[in-house]
């Protein structure tokens, strides 16, 4: 590829260090949020869903529906997990930034974000089977357990 650089003109220099232009970019640059593109952000027309991106693994999930919801992508273990931190406009751009430089830290510590939330909804999901626990069967009351439903705004 010729960079256009004098002393590479007509060779493939591939961007080596005697080139004295800087190498491209690796990936796309993305642009942090701002909260107008927040509220402007509307739903793919072929029905995909859209994820806008903020930064730090942080992003705007506009669901085929309209919805807009805070999503972060991390690597806990070796494994790809996401934490959901709520939708937009309950959850501003800036809290949502917070909540993840919040995960960020607990990252840094070696503790998994995503742990805090699955055990504060196994808590509320534990008295609802106490409380209704007489009529359910065994399978019922193991599926309510393990499966609970996800909230709105997970804390750290």
């Amino acid at each position: 590829m010729d960079c256009g650089c004098p002393t590479c003109v007509g060779i493939e220099c591939g961007y080596s260090r005697n080139c004295r232009y800087p190498q491209p970019p690796a990936g796309p640059i993305h642009m942090p949020l701002t909260d107008a593109a927040c509220r402007g952000a509307k739903p793919d027309p072929s029905g995909k869903p859209r994820k806008l991106p903020d930064g730090g693994g942080l992003l705007l999930f506009v669901s085929p529906s309209g919805g807009r919801l805070w999503r972060m992508r991390y690597r806990f273990e070796g494994k790809e997990k996401m934490l959901s931190f709520g939708a937009y406009p309950d959850v501003k751009l800036a809290d949502a930034r917070a909540l993840r430089d919040k995960a960020k830290r607990a990252l840094a510590e070696g503790r998994d974000p995503g742990a805090n939330a699955k055990a504060a909804l196994t808590g509320p999901c534990r008295g609802y089977v106490r409380s209704r626990g007489a009529g359910m069967d065994q399978g019922s009351v193991g599926n309510v357990v393990a499966r609970p439903q996800r909230p709105h705004l997970v804390t750290l």
